[in-house]
């Protein structure tokens, strides 16, 4: 294994654990991933699951609140929802989102 594969897995180790094992489709691509290894990853039975549209957790097991809220930063909805002043209800529902239509 040559030194930039080596330096390259541990800058993607690095940003797994920096981000609770949540990387958007954008990072995975720009860390070596084509479209035919996310699929193998992303297969029922793999390392890997989808957690929103073009978001996944490089773990499997149960997504953490955590995780959760990594993946919302990554799809953009953490910002939408500052701006939606609590769109969330008792159960964790979304009673209202302002433009939701629009995304």
């Amino acid at each position: 294994m040559t030194n930039d594969v080596k330096a390259s897995r541990k800058r993607f180790a690095e940003l797994c654990e920096q981000q609770y094992h949540v990387i958007s489709r954008r990072q995975a691509l720009e860390h070596g991933f084509n479209a035919s290894k996310l699929r193998h990853r992303l297969r029922p039975g793999g390392p890997w699951q989808k957690i929103l549209p073009g978001v996944y957790a490089t773990t499997t097991g149960t997504v953490t609140s955590d995780q959760r809220q990594m993946a919302a930063l990554q799809c953009g909805i953490a910002k939408m929802s500052l701006r939606a002043a609590g769109p969330l209800g008792v159960e964790g529902t979304l009673l209202d989102w302002p433009d939701a239509q629009a995304h």
